[in-house]
């Protein structure tokens, strides 16, 4: 009887643990980190080092991604590529269950890391 309550409380705990991840949406925020990373990726070395992905937020139960860029050049240029850097994300992000409807650009986001 004591492996049956052994096992009783580890299903509980993983049932804890599950809600808890669930309450505190720790598994979107996994999901987010990853697009963070894949971003240089994505956008390809003419827009690595003058993009980065400032937030996601959540919309209509739909993800919108806030990009920080360092120039509204860059913006421009990035707006004319939306349609291609949509595609890149939902191929890349296949499997994550991130629902993205869209990308906005954003000069007032930027921060050069050379700042203090």
């Amino acid at each position: 009887m004591k492996e049956n309550k052994k096992t009783s409380d580890f299903s509980s705990l993983g049932s804890i643990v599950n809600d808890l991840g669930n309450t505190l949406n720790i598994e979107k925020g996994l999901k987010i980190t990853s697009l963070v990373k894949m971003w240089p990726n994505i956008v390809g070395p003419r827009f690595e080092k003058t993009s980065k992905i400032f937030s996601v937020h959540e919309n209509n139960g739909f993800d919108i991604i806030i990009v920080a860029v360092s120039s509204s050049c860059v913006s421009q240029e990035l707006i004319f590529y939306k349609n291609d850097i949509m595609r890149k994300i939902h191929k890349t992000l296949a499997g994550h269950r991130l629902k993205i409807k869209d990308i906005q650009f954003s000069t007032k986001f930027w921060k050069d890391e050379n700042e203090n």
